[in-house]
């Protein structure tokens, strides 16, 4: 009868599409029947009780997109319908034929969308009925017993002789040693030693080109010490072992039936890449990845660890290999009762030696359950439940293993993402003058990846755990369905997969927009005769848009209709009354400085109290730089509502003023406006021509001294102070050797360009 039902479903075929007429989804009805026989027959058999269930889940899939294509075709088909309106007595015969063909799909179309959606409630409901048939046969397959070990030690005593001649059978016609030839042991010895010397040859150069201190102490440094030292340590044996296999591959891999010498040859990679997995995570050399250690129990912690690879590798020999077929079951069943035991002993060993990490210490509880369970999975194996001590082990190693994998990965990201930060290394230098960040500056988006990818690796983690403890077909199922169409939360519809999808899409776009901004300022915008003023402008302006272009992109596929933006602008304007005003007014004025350009980056500025250059002109703020070197953060709304001095808006010309007092008495005004001339013409940066020709003026008698002004228009007003400082000693010098000696001299003075 089993093999009848085999026979029918595999004789059922399946839609390979969205079904799109009557046909199609009676076939897929004809199919969810077959299901529900077998279902209502009952089984022993888990791999047929797996395959109702994928199907199931598929023909669910299919019916779902059936309701939305449907769906779709039956409002395109009212819409139609609507166009052409009621029938009127005398209408055009084309228009009546439309109009029945148009009834006719809509009719088709509705039966077939009542059909897709029944099929969905069957689908459903055997879907529940399969998992609990699932769950009934994984309870009394974990629950059976079988022979425990002191039987097991009486049948292999008695069975001894047979094990030695299967063993020696064994030997001599699988494991595949009576197979080599001599010039296969030639090759062999060729290709381990040719691995032994490229791995010596690599660790050597790996010695020679370790990082400096310099480099240990940067960020993103550890991942690179910590490889280059696991490879300087196991790639000696890692090579030959590569090499090795892929001879067994060349020669062996058409064989019906590979040897177990094969095998061996294949898992040995995996387990010397199992031991550079472990160093790597608990301790190379000095430097350690993910746990600081002290050195005896990081040596004693490797210890363990390398004793647990040798036992997998071990295990995969003796319970996945021929080697399973040959032994005798009860020799078969002693040998992995004894493994388990060595297995389980020396992992609650690792354990107790994590305890004396900090962080492992705090965790005490965690670790005792976690020892606990394996005393039960050793206990449960002696007793006979061996497919629920099997099921506990896998269990709980599989979830350790995922953990500290998650762990190592997390820790590699952030080193990695460091570097990316920092340039540690010489193509990280590369990549970010490529996406033209400046030095100290970060990589655009990365601030929104580091998040991402620690979210992917906690939800990679627990999918995996759940895998290994054994969650069904259908959980993983219903797990997709929660991920990929959503929960709903009141009126809210949260769909987690489409805001992953959203959160990545907006980090590339922001990535992608920090790149094309700093190309646009470093390389494309350089050889245009656009004002340096205007570029940085257009550089803005194009950094915010592929900010706010990147922001819609992700919330369209997040799920947000735009419709609902109306809301959200009335919820901003009620903000803005409220207490926004000052944030929205220096927006609106720094787009008014980028577009009208009253000041550009560069010019000397006078705000209030505040004088300086300007150095950065963003959209909420101006920065401006003191001739002291202290930066001065000024709202965009004060640089349009009030008054601003621009000494260099239109050109760098100036006037300076230097006042200069005499003595009254023993001084000729004459003399001293011809000194002040002479002094005044013969510096470089005083402008000569006709207009801008330096002046002196006779003001005032003041404490009986005369009071005199040589003003100066210069070329660079910038240069000013210095040019005041220049003139002042030129002066002195004059008078000097003149016979005129000034009383004092007061601060110099300047102003604004007058033509």
């Amino acid at each position: 009868m089993l093999l009848a039902l085999l026979l029918a479903l595999h004789a059922v075929v399946l839609p390979a599409q969205t079904p799109s007429t009557m046909e199609d989804a009676k076939a897929m009805d004809k199919t969810l029947d077959t299901i529900e026989k077998g279902l209502k027959r009952g089984t022993t058999d888990s791999a047929l009780n797996t395959s109702w269930l994928r199907q199931a889940g598929a023909l669910r899939d299919h019916a779902r997109d059936c309701i939305v294509d449907t769906q779709g075709k039956l409002t395109e088909s009212l819409q139609k319908i609507q166009t052409l309106g009621a029938p009127v007595p005398g209408e055009a015969r084309d228009v009546t034929r439309a109009r029945t063909a148009l009834n006719a799909g809509k009719v088709e179309a509705e039966k077939l969308l009542s059909s897709c959606q029944l099929m969905i409630l069957r689908s459903d409901e055997l879907l529940k009925q399969a998992g609990a048939l699932k769950q009934q046969l994984m309870t009394r397959r974990l629950l059976a017993r079988g022979p425990g070990v002191n039987t097991l030690l009486r049948e292999n005593l008695q069975q001894a002789p047979d094990w030695i001649a299967a063993s020696h059978d064994f030997l001599s016609a699988r494991s595949g040693i009576e197979q080599l030839s001599r010039n296969d042991v030639l090759s062999l010895i060729g290709l381990m030693l040719l691995g032994l010397g490229l791995g010596l040859i690599v660790c050597r150069r790996l010695r020679r080109n370790r990082p400096d201190s310099a480099a240990d102490s940067a960020p993103g440094s550890t991942l690179y010490r910590a490889a280059a030292q696991v490879l300087v340590h196991y790639l000696p044996a890692l090579l030959p072992s590569l090499l090795i296999a892929a001879f067994f591959y060349v020669t062996g891999h058409t064989q019906a039936e590979l040897p177990l010498l094969n095998l061996a040859a294949y898992g040995l990679p995996m387990y010397i890449l199992l031991l550079c997995l472990f160093r790597l995570f608990i301790v190379t050399g000095t430097t350690s990845v993910c746990l600081a250690l002290s050195k005896p129990i990081a040596k004693a912690l490797m210890r363990r660890l390398g004793l647990l690879a040798l036992l997998l590798y071990v295990g995969y020999l003796l319970f996945a290999t021929v080697l399973e077929q040959a032994l005798p079951d009860p020799a078969l069943q002693l040998l992995r009762a004894v493994f388990i035991v060595v297995f389980a002993l020396n992992l609650v060993w690792a354990l107790w030696l994590l305890g004396h990490v900090p962080y492992f210490n705090t965790v005490r509880w965690p670790r005792r359950s976690v020892e606990l369970a394996l005393l039960f999975s050793v206990a449960t194996e002696w007793m006979g439940y061996r497919n629920l001590s099997q099921a506990t082990l896998r269990g709980l190693f599989g979830t350790l293993l995922l953990i500290g994998l998650a762990l190592l990965v997390s820790r590699l990201l952030r080193e990695f993402y460091d570097g990316l930060d920092s340039g540690t290394h010489r193509w990280q230098q590369r990549l970010r003058g490529a996406l033209g960040i400046k030095p100290g500056g970060s990589v655009p988006g990365l601030a929104w990846l580091r998040p991402l990818t620690t979210l992917a690796i906690v939800t990679a983690c627990l999918l995996g755990m759940l895998w290994t403890w054994g969650l069904s077909d259908l959980g993983f199922q219903q797990l997709r369905d929660y991920l990929m169409e959503g929960i709903a939360v009141g009126s809210l519809h949260i769909v987690p997969g489409r805001i992953a999808l959203a959160a990545l899409i907006l980090t590339l776009l922001l990535g992608f927009s920090g790149w094309f901004k700093g190309q646009l300022e470093r390389n494309w915008l350089q050889g245009t005769i656009m004002e340096r003023s205007a570029r940085e402008a257009l550089v803005t302006i194009t950094g915010y848009t592929g900010t706010a272009i990147a922001v819609l992109v992700a919330l369209s596929i997040a799920g947000m209709e735009f419709k609902n933006l109306a809301i959200l602008a009335g919820a901003l304007s009620v903000g803005i009354g409220f207490g926004l005003q000052n944030i929205v007014n220096n927006f609106v004025s720094g787009l008014i400085l980028l577009f009208e350009r009253p000041i550009k980056t560069g010019d000397w500025i006078v705000v209030g109290d505040t004088e300086g250059y300007v150095k950065r002109i963003s959209i909420r703020s101006t920065r401006i730089q003191t001739f002291d070197h202290a930066d001065v953060i000024v709202p965009n709304s004060e640089l349009i509502s009030g008054r601003v001095t621009n000494w260099t808006l239109a050109d760098k010309h100036g006037r300076i003023h230097v006042p200069v007092k005499v003595a009254f008495s023993g001084n000729d005004p004459e003399v001293i406006k011809r000194l002040l001339l002479e002094v005044a013409q013969g510096h470089p940066m005083v402008l000569k021509e006709p207009g801008l020709e330096p002046i002196v003026l006779f003001l005032s008698f003041v404490d009986a001294s005369l009071l005199f002004e040589l003003r100066c228009f210069l070329d660079n007003v910038n240069k000013g102070g210095q040019v005041i400082s220049d003139l002042n000693f030129a002066i002195d010098a004059a008078f000097r050797a003149n016979g005129v000696f000034p009383p004092g001299a007061a601060a110099p003075v300047m102003a604004p360009t007058v033509r």
